[in-house]
């Protein structure tokens, strides 16, 4: 068994940028700083059974944070060690597309599943959670302690499966879903498979039952107490490369894939041409962010909040996530597998021009016209240019919460 020590300096290596910057302070005063450590091993000691959770809404889910910073950094010592026991490491979303490409490119026929799990966190089987906490070897007795005190706490907050946002729950939805990833690519049929959270894609060689492969991934899913959202699944079987073009296409992970073959007499020689966008569903989200941008606006008459925010949207930055290094992110590095040269991220230029000279439009009537000034500062603003360009805008953590509080 790897060592899982809960001490004063396995928990300070647990605290992140965010939360220095939301107590000032945790900058300067070590007395403090050692008081919530010293909090957090006490917690570790007693468990988190009476600790407080705070439960909000975000998209129609429930979504809950921990009151105080202590039980933040035990959860997250907690989540690092689970992690390491489960060694789970999970590819990131860039990783999934070049490899689904790879696959598509294929001249064989294929089937690709587009599936989805229903409200995964709320549907995770919380007992079949503790025999695989249990029954792991590598993971220590405290740490076990402590995820059942945990799941102790769900039990007597009647909250289903596992609550959204606890530092530590991202990690346990992976554990409970892990062995179906594992039954699901051990079918005969199935060439690739990936999943990205709730998200799953497969691709089969389509000799496969369509039905019966679908019902054997909803029992797969039952044995762990989740299940498929079948309104949201999408199913697009792909012939043989032969003289006759075709197309179709799909969405994932933000993007939209145009697969294609020319068809001819030598189409077999050649792989499907795969051409990747925007999806529709990120420009919609994108789009609404704007319009929120202009109508705070209007409510607020701040014009620099309001090009902060369009440039926020339209450009890239580095950020730290956590202990791990920078992260790359923005209009660009979000969409970075965009191959198609008339990429549908015009359209959004096309969107802030028409907020910007719209006098009529209900946003519009909530602010008074823009100055020629303020208009050619608006207007200079491109999605296409960051993205094309990779143009990176930094702001201070400060300004960045500032900018962003419209759009939780």
């Amino acid at each position: 068994m790897k060592s899982q020590v809960y001490s004063h300096s396995s928990l300070a290596r647990r605290f992140v940028a965010n939360d220095f910057f939301k107590d000032s302070r945790l900058r300067d005063d070590e007395a403090y700083k050692s008081s919530i450590i010293e909090a957090a091993l006490s917690l570790s000691t007693t468990g988190v059974v009476d600790i407080i959770l705070s439960k909000t809404t975000a998209n129609g889910k429930p979504c809950y944070s921990t009151t105080n910073l202590c039980d933040k950094i035990l959860f997250r010592l907690c989540a690092r060690y689970l992690k390491e026991g489960f060694r789970i490491f999970q590819k990131n979303r860039n990783r999934i597309i070049d490899e689904l490409v790879n696959f598509l490119k294929d001249a064989s026929a294929l089937r690709v599943y587009r599936l989805d799990i229903k409200s995964f966190y709320e549907s995770c089987d919380r007992n079949a959670l503790r025999k695989l906490i249990s029954e792991n070897s590598t993971i220590s007795y405290q740490t076990k302690y402590l995820i059942e005190s945990f799941l102790e706490l769900c039990d007597q907050q009647a909250i289903k499966g596992i609550p959204r946002g606890i530092e530590v729950s991202s990690i346990l939805a992976e554990i409970s879903i892990r062995e179906i990833d594992k039954l699901i690519l051990k079918e005969k049929d199935v060439v690739y498979y990936s999943r990205y959270v709730d998200d799953i894609i497969v691709v089969t060689t389509g000799a496969e039952n369509e039905i019966e492969f679908l019902d054997l991934i909803d029992k797969y899913m039952a044995a762990r107490g989740h299940r498929l959202n079948r309104e949201k699944q999408e199913i697009v079987n792909f012939e043989k490369v032969n003289k006759t073009s075709s197309e179709n296409s799909f969405e994932f992970l933000g993007y939209n894939f145009t697969v294609s073959n020319t068809g001819g007499k030598h189409a077999s020689d050649h792989p499907r041409n795969i051409e990747i966008d925007i999806s529709d569903d990120k420009l919609r989200k994108i789009k609404r962010k704007i319009c929120k941008a202009f109508y705070s606006y209007g409510k607020t008459s701040d014009f620099k909040m309001l090009l902060d925010r369009l440039t926020f949207l339209s450009t890239n930055r580095k950020l730290r996530k956590n202990r791990d290094p920078q992260v790359l992110t923005g209009i660009f590095y979000n969409y970075s597998r965009i191959n198609k040269t008339d990429t549908a991220i015009k359209t959004l230029d096309y969107f802030v021009l028409a907020n910007v000279t719209s006098t009529a439009s209900r946003i519009a009537r909530t602010r008074a016209p823009f100055t020629s000034p303020q208009k050619s500062d608006l207007l200079k603003i491109s999605f296409i240019h960051g993205h094309k360009n990779r143009v990176f805008r930094e702001f201070s953590p400060f300004r960045a919460h500032k900018i962003g509080i419209i759009w939780k």
